[in-house]
This record gives structure tokens, sequence and C-alpha cells, in this order.
């Protein structure tokens, strides 16, 4: 990918914050009264009413059409708390409700997103105050949204800035500098897994919230409900180590989940699938210089920090679900709304660890060089 590819995401970016105010702030089928009815709703088991109230949500094909993309996406967010309601009880919606089927295939197509709800939909394009989409009366699910909330954003400006670190030269001192940047960023997702530690019950959260996130079929596939994984982490992962990673069950991970991303973080995976990781970048800088560089092992011990704290992130994430499924009485589900169990998330942090280590490899490599030489 090249300077002019990458300059294209930056500028779009700008204009993220604005839309996902303006996404929560939309009710393009005045479900508010409904949606707020649906935590009591939930709570009496009254799936009768649940469906019904569902039925008459459902747009018509003239509505889908006039529907502009943040309409479109406020609405899969709120069919989709009915829908995963629905689910809750062992119900496929669709099967109940045959329409839906239809309308939530227009409406991903309106979208360029899988055809119902996702992490993005329940979280950060879900209203504050009176109009909080839940599920629930528990105060734990609040708290839920409100800890993707401080992750999700300062994740995707973390990725954007990963990207402007592509461009700039290892030796320079903007390189440490910009670093530092994006790593106040990434911070966003430590401090929302804390948050979560403190104010989540893990017992809670496995027995009365985890079943609305259970998937559902449409035309014959099943679609993932709202997940942690679908924060795009992933994306983050692979351009500062992952992208040459050929690790097959985490390749079979990373491509699980690709879809469910925010179209410009598809486009972005896609486009950059190949493309040399930052980290193979800076090691292959380290190996090749032909004398010893200060600035550039000061960058890499800038670097370094991006992994410790995708690692000070992912160890208290294992905790926390190892914990919730560990706790639960009902162990009827012991894998998250992605469908992957703890192991898998030990997985993905090995091979993290595995990519630190290598880049201290690769720094011990080059001081060595430089006292060999200052010996000769």
């Amino acid at each position: 990918m090249n300077i002019v590819e990458f300059d294209s995401y930056f500028s779009n970016y700008n204009h993220s914050y604005q839309e996902n105010a303006m996404i929560a702030e939309l009710d393009p089928i005045k479900s508010d009264a409904d949606i707020v009815q649906l935590p009591y709703m939930n709570c009496a088991r009254d799936i009768k009413s649940i469906i019904s109230r569902l039925q008459r949500l459902i747009p018509t094909e003239g509505q889908i059409e006039d529907f502009n993309i943040h309409e479109a996406r406020a609405v899969v967010r709120d069919l989709g708390m009915f829908a995963g309601s629905i689910k809750k009880y062992g119900i496929e919606p669709v099967e109940v409700i045959p329409q839906l089927e239809t309308v939530l295939i227009q409406l991903g197509t309106k979208t360029d997103m899988v055809p119902r709800d996702t992490l993005i939909h329940y979280t950060v394009w879900n209203p504050d105050g009176e109009r909080k989409r839940r599920y629930t009366l528990h105060l734990d699910e609040t708290k839920i949204i409100e800890s993707s909330k401080i992750a999700i954003p300062r994740l995707e400006m973390g990725i954007y800035k990963l990207l402007e670190l592509h461009k700039i030269p290892f030796e320079s001192p903007d390189f440490i500098r910009e670093c530092e940047i994006c790593a106040s960023y990434l911070n966003g997702m430590v401090e929302a897994i804390v948050y979560t530690i403190k104010n989540v019950s893990r017992k809670v959260f496995a027995e009365n919230l985890r079943p609305y996130f259970d998937s559902f079929m449409i035309q014959g596939k099943e679609y993932l409900g709202p997940g942690a994984v679908e924060m795009p982490l992933l994306i983050f992962d692979h351009f500062l180590w992952s992208s040459e990673c050929r690790d097959v069950a985490y390749l079979y991970f990373k491509q699980s989940f690709i879809s469910y991303f925010l179209p410009n973080f598809r486009k972005l995976y896609i486009d950059g699938v190949f493309a040399t990781s930052l980290l193979s970048k800076l090691i292959d800088k380290l190996n090749n210089a032909s004398s010893f560089d200060e600035n550039l092992v000061a960058s890499a011990a800038e670097l370094m920090k991006l992994f410790k704290i995708l690692i000070k992130f992912r160890k208290p994430h294992i905790k926390v679900v190892n914990q919730a499924y560990t706790q639960a009485e009902n162990r009827q589900r012991e894998t998250g709304s992605g469908g992957y169990k703890c192991s898998t998330l030990i997985h993905i942090t090995e091979l993290t660890e595995n990519a630190v280590a290598s880049l201290q490899n690769a720094i011990k490599e080059h001081e060595i060089l430089h006292n060999h030489m200052m010996i000769s």
C-alpha cells in the first residue's frame, strides 16, 4: 500500500466521531418507546410481545430504499435488539418472522456490513441516557456498553496512528513521538478492561447477559452476535506484527471475523493484507544496519511499549473470560459470542509474546554488532 492510499484512510477518519454520534441519535423506525420496554419484556419472558413488537417495527422495502446509510445502521441496531432477545429463548428470529430475513439482507447491502447487528451497533451507536438500548435491567449491561465506548473509538484512532508510523523513518525523532501518541490511544483497551473488571460481575454476564449475544441464522448462514472480538484489534495486530504470521489457527481466527468490521477497516485489511508489518520492517532495519544506530534502538524500545500494552490488555481479558464461564451455574455457554474458547485468546497472547521476543532478539543482535565493532 502506498502513501496516497494510506492518506485516503486518514481523511475518512476525521468524520467518524460525528457519524457515531449522529447514528446514536437516529430513530428511523420510531422504536424508542418499544426499546424502553424490551428489558421488562425479557424480564417477564414475554416472548409473544417481543415478537409482535418486532413485527410492527420491520420497515417496508420502500422505507429501506429511502434510508441513508446512517439511518440503515440505526435500524439494524434496533431490529437486532429484538432479534437477539428472541434467539435468547432458543427461537430463530427469521423462522417466526420470515419477512425479517429479507429486510436484514437488504439493510446489510445498504450498510455494506453483515446482515445483523454487531458490537459497534450495540455500543458505539447506542444512545446514552433514557434512549439507551438494553436487553436487561442489570446495571452491569450498561457498564459493558460504556466499556466498549471507552475502547473502540480510541482503538480506531490507534490504528490510523499506526499506519502513520509506517510512513516515518525509524531513525527519525518523529517516530518516537508518534509512537507515544499511538500508545496513548491503545491504552484505551487497558482502561476498558480495568473498567469491566471493576464494574461487571462475571457471573451476571455469563448467566444473564451472554445469552442475548448468540448467533442466529439468515439464509442458511450463521451470523455471530455482538462480541468483544468484533473490536478491530485484529487490524491493529495485522499492521503491527501479524501480517506475515502463518499460524493456521490464527489465520482462521482472523478470517472468521474480518467481515464483522466496518467497511473502511475491512478495506484497510484487504488492501494491506500482504503488507509488511511494522515489526518486520524494524527487525530488518536492525539486522542490516552497517553500524550501531542509537536512534534505531530508541525507536525499537518505543515500539516495544505497544506490544506491552497489547499483553497488558490480553492477559486480564483471558482472566475475565475464564472467570465468567467457570463461575456460571449454567455451563452451556463456555465460548465467547464469537464462538471461540479461552484457549484461543491464550494462543493469540502467546503469538504476541513471540513477536515481542523476536524484536528483543533483534535489538540484542544490533547491540552485539556495536560491541564487536568497538572492540575491533
